[in-house]
Formats: C-alpha cells, sequence, structure tokens
C-alpha cells in the first residue's frame, strides 16, 4: 500500500511482478492510499517519482479602518486558501509608515519584518482555509492624506478585498 503526506506528488509507479488492485481491497485500511498491489512472484520491484508540490495561494482581505483625531486604526483579516503544498511562512506587503503592526492567529510562532516585507511564521504547516488578523496604526496631521488601505499578501496568485472606512470626522 502506498500513500503519500500532504504536499508530495506521487507519479504512477512502474512495478515488475506486481499485481495492483483497489486500495480499498486490503487487509490493511491505509487513509489517503494510492496504490496497493499484491506479490505474484519473488523478485518483484516498484520504481517510484515522488516530487514536492508547490504551494498555491489565493488571497482575499477585508480592511477595516477607523479614522480619528490625528490617527487611523486599521484592521485587516486576510483569508488565504491554501492549495498544493503546505505552508509555515506567509509574506505580506506593509507601508512603512504603518505602526503597531500585530498580527494574530492561534498558531503563530513569530513575524519579522525588512523594510516594507513583513514575514509571519507559524508553528506547523497550513494547508486549506487559513485566517489571519492584521491590526495597525497610522499617525497624522490635520489636513494631510491619509492612508487606507495598503496591506497586501505578497506571492499569491489571485487577490482580491474589500475596503471599509468609518469616521466621525468630516472627510473629504
Amino acid at each position: 500500500v502506498l500513500v503519500s503526506e500532504k504536499g508530495i506528488e506521487l507519479d504512477p509507479p512502474t512495478v515488475a511482478e506486481l499485481r495492483e488492485i483497489n486500495t480499498g481491497a486490503t487487509s490493511m485500511k491505509v487513509p489517503g492510499a494510492k496504490y496497493a498491489w499484491r506479490l505474484r512472484t519473488k523478485g518483484w520491484s516498484l520504481e517510484l517519482l515522488a516530487r514536492k508540490k508547490t504551494p498555491s495561494l489565493r488571497s482575499e482581505a477585508l480592511h477595516l479602518v477607523s479614522v480619528g483625531e490625528g490617527v487611523v486604526y486599521g484592521n485587516v483579516v486576510h483569508n488565504i486558501l491554501v492549495t498544493g503544498a503546505p505552508v509555515d511562512t506567509l509574506q505580506f506587503k506593509i507601508p512603512a509608515d504603518l505602526q503597531s503592526v500585530e498580527f494574530v492567529h492561534t498558531d503563530l510562532r513569530r513575524w519579522t519584518n525588512e523594510g516594507e516585507t513583513w514575514t509571519v511564521k507559524f508553528n506547523r504547516k497550513l494547508i486549506g482555509n487559513v485566517t489571519l488578523a492584521i491590526s495597525y496604526l497610522h499617525r497624522f496631521e490635520p489636513g494631510q492624506a491619509v492612508r487606507v488601505g495598503g496591506i497586501e499578501s505578497i506571492g499569491p496568485e489571485t487577490q482580491t478585498g474589500y475596503l471599509i472606512v468609518a469616521s466621525h470626522l468630516d472627510l473629504k
């Protein structure tokens, strides 16, 4: 019985002196089994090529921005669909003038930044839907242009988003 881990792709094997059977027809039940064989004779052989899959990411973000007296409070919820292979690191582009940047996720280990590139490291490899929250603030002077949005995922194949701006101020 042959099974692969998440993120590993198996090419159809080349076999000699083995008879392929349905994976459900074995006495040993293995979840996610790809192939199963029965021996015909001695001297059987099996050649297998296993390759690491590359992760594929799709990102959707909801930006919620609250503009107050001299400060913008921002929260971004990123929902990232990870397929193909699991990841333990995600990257984001965050403008340098945003302050007090924090990330929230249950399996978050740490985050670091180099310039505008922020790298988020998780405790384990993740696959499927990954929801990550980012909070920040941006101070501004009266009459100064205010930045809203601007945080994006690095590396996804597609990226969509929504922006909600709330304020008690008279904004132009």
